[in-house]
């Protein structure tokens, strides 16, 4: 048995224009692979993402946007809300209440990360150097000619 998962049409059209506004808003570019988005956008806030894979999309947005890429950028802004993270480190002491740091963690990690925005904090945990090389070894392959 096939099950439809079909979206009212009237209800798509609010989610777009409301992704639409809060790109506007914040003047950031909707990325999308919907061409009605990008048709019925109020300005050039959309750009319609042609590839199909992930890593393939990846490459065309940072062609696109001549992004420039170093491993010092990565993990530079925080996972929530894309603020930056504040000029200093914190101690556990330090965290401003309701961070998102469990106790053991604050037990155990001395330096943390906060974001200047939402207050989200970040350490260093046991994935971080794995997570890091992986990361900083696909930076050249994205490194494209203009598309």
């Amino acid at each position: 048995m096939r099950v439809s998962r079909t979206v009212p049409q009237g209800l798509m059209t609010g989610v777009r224009r409301s992704m639409q506004d809060e790109a506007l808003r914040e003047e950031r570019v909707l990325l999308t692979r919907d061409r009605l988005v990008t048709r019925s956008c109020k300005c050039d806030q959309a750009y319609l993402v042609r590839a199909d894979c992930k890593r393939e999309q990846l490459k065309e947005i940072v062609a696109a946007f001549d992004i420039a890429l170093d491993s010092s950028s990565l993990l530079s802004r925080c996972y929530f809300c894309n603020g930056a993270f504040r000029d200093t480190k914190l101690r556990p002491e330090e965290l401003p209440p309701g961070c998102g740091v469990p106790a053991g963690v604050r037990e155990t990690v001395s330096e943390f990360w906060c974001c200047s925005q939402c207050d989200k904090a970040y350490w260093q945990g046991r994935q971080f150097t794995r997570t890091m090389s992986t990361l900083a070894g696909r930076i050249d392959a994205l490194r494209v000619a203009p598309v």
